[in-house]
C-alpha cells in the first residue's frame, strides 16, 4: 500500500483547510494519528461504539448498513462517524473503503472536541458541513420516495457528478459497478443492469467498466407517482 511522506501528507491537509492556522495543521499531521486501509477493508462496523472519528485525508469510503444497501460516500475532507460521535451513540453504518487504498487522520474523541473547542474559526465550518451533508441525504431519499429504478439511477448519477466532478474524458470520478449502484438505490442488482443497459440504448449515459458518463440530462419531472 502506499505511504505519503510526511511532506505530502501535510500538503494534502493544508489543502482540505487553507485558511487553518498552522498549529491546527500540525495536530493533524502528527504521524501516530495516520490510518491507511486497503480496498474493501472495514474502518468500523455498525453498532460499534464510537471511541474516535476519521478525517479522509485521501481516498473513498462507502457507507452502508448491515443489511447490505449503500447510503453514501465519503471523499477527502470528510469525517467518519462525526454524527454518531455528537449523538453520542454507535456507529449507524459500516464503513468501508471503496478506493484502492484510503489515508485517514483518526481523532480520539476527546482529541476531537478539544480541536474544534482551540480552534472554533475551523470546528463551525466542521459542523455547518456535517449539517450540510445530512440535508443533502435526506432530500435524495426524499426524492426518490416512490421514483422508478431509472429515475434513481439517474438522481444517483447528477449527485455523484456534483459530489466527485468528472474526469479529463467526461465520466464521473467515481467507479461503481451494478451490484453498488444497486445497493445505493436499494433495487436488485439484475433490475439495475438492465435499466443501465436501456439507458445506454435511449442515448442517456455510457457505461463503460464501472465508469458513467452522462450523455443527456433527465428530463424535469413532477411528482413521482
Amino acid at each position: 500500500m502506499k505511504n505519503t511522506t510526511e511532506h505530502t501528507r501535510t500538503e494534502l491537509i493544508e489543502g482540505l483547510f487553507p485558511d487553518a492556522p498552522s498549529a491546527f495543521v500540525d495536530r493533524l499531521s502528527q504521524p501516530g494519528r495516520q490510518k491507511l486501509y486497503a480496498a474493501e477493508e472495514l474502518i468500523f462496523a455498525q453498532g460499534a461504539a464510537v471511541d474516535g472519528i476519521h478525517l479522509i485525508i485521501d481516498g473513498v469510503a462507502r457507507l452502508q448498513i448491515e443489511r447490505g444497501v449503500g447510503v453514501d460516500w465519503a471523499r477527502s475532507g470528510d469525517w467518519l462517524g462525526l454524527v454518531d460521535l455528537i449523538g453520542n451513540r454507535p456507529h449507524k453504518h459500516n464503513a468501508r473503503v471503496h478506493s484502492p487504498e484510503l489515508d485517514s487522520c483518526y481523532l480520539e474523541k476527546e482529541s476531537f472536541f478539544d480541536l474544534v473547542a482551540g480552534f472554533p474559526q475551523i470546528g463551525l465550518p466542521i459542523l455547518q458541513r456535517l449539517t450540510s451533508d445530512i440535508h443533502r441525504v435526506e432530500d435524495r431519499l426524499t426524492d426518490w420516495k416512490g421514483a422508478g429504478v431509472s429515475d434513481r439511477l439517474e438522481s444517483m448519477f447528477i449527485s455523484l457528478r456534483k459530489r466527485f466532478g468528472l474526469d479529463s474524458e467526461g465520466f464521473i470520478r467515481i467507479h461503481l459497478n451494478p451490484g453498488q449502484m444497486a445497493d445505493w438505490i436499494g433495487a436488485n442488482r439484475t433490475t439495475v443492469y438492465r435499466r443501465l443497459k436501456s439507458l445506454e440504448e435511449l442515448g442517456r449515459i455510457e457505461f463503460q467498466q464501472s465508469r458513467v458518463r452522462l450523455l443527456q440530462s433527465p428530463e424535469p419531472k413532477g411528482e413521482y407517482g
